[in-house]
């Protein structure tokens, strides 16, 4: 969907599910050209362990049975969430879950430009990710930003006014939670996070985060979680 940026924006979580030690390329991925990214072996299972710094990845896994998708939220008269999202696996799915990767995982491999592990908060920007050819990880600032398309374009206030309006068309965001390294999910219906290609150190990078009371676009994570991913086009 076309959003106030006058950017191409996916309006649900990335779901892609490679199949095992599968060889991403850059005629189907976005790859620079010429790379190539081998998928784990497989998804991770509930309980398995990651580490924090996701220097054990890539991972990824798919949504808990039960947790795949998420009713839309009500709200109050004020504009205000009347309760959090609940799961609606059994009923009418409104919107998708979608996938759980790790930093490592949704960077296709973390590299910079030259082919470099990306490891710092110099260049910046992973030059890779597992989005479909000709779209693209959100940036950390500038254009193809969460940052700018939530608080300068929407001009969304970091308050449960504001949160009320990210789950709502034309965002469409959903508070699908996390996966921690630790092998548990937390947060599912009530936060969502979102990852960005931006390394802010050789430990964490930057996601949108999201509640029913706060909006932080430019939230920093440790490279292990497993987050949900969105798309932008180039």
């Amino acid at each position: 969907r076309k959003l106030a940026d006058g950017n191409c924006w996916m309006v649900q979580n990335l779901a892609f599910s490679p199949t095992a030690n599968q060889v991403l390329t850059d005629a189907d991925t976005d790859l620079t050209a010429g790379r190539t990214f081998t998928a784990p072996a497989g998804p991770s299972t509930t309980g398995q362990t990651w580490t924090n710094n996701g220097s054990g990845g890539p991972h990824w896994l798919k949504p808990e049975a039960g947790y795949e998708y998420y009713k839309e939220q009500n709200l109050n008269t004020n504009g205000t969430i009347a309760g959090n999202a609940t799961n609606a696996s059994t009923g009418t799915p409104l919107e998708s879950a979608g996938n759980y990767y790790d930093w490592p995982m949704v960077t296709a491999g973390a590299r910079d430009a030259t082919g470099n592990n990306l490891v710092s908060d110099s260049p910046g920007e992973a030059a890779d990710s597992i989005c479909p050819k000709g779209w693209m990880l959100p940036r950390n600032t500038g254009n193809n930003s969460y940052y700018n398309l939530i608080t300068t374009k929407y001009n969304l206030p970091n308050s449960s006014a504001g949160s009320a309006r990210m789950i709502k068309p034309p965002l469409n965001f959903v508070r699908a939670g996390s996966y921690l390294y630790d092998g548990s999910w937390v947060n599912r219906g009530s936060y969502g996070y979102l990852w960005s290609g931006a390394v802010a150190s050789s430990n964490s990078a930057y996601n949108l985060y999201f509640s029913s009371g706060r909006i932080l676009p430019q939230n920093v994570s440790n490279k292990g979680y497993g987050f949900s991913a969105r798309c932008v086009a180039r």
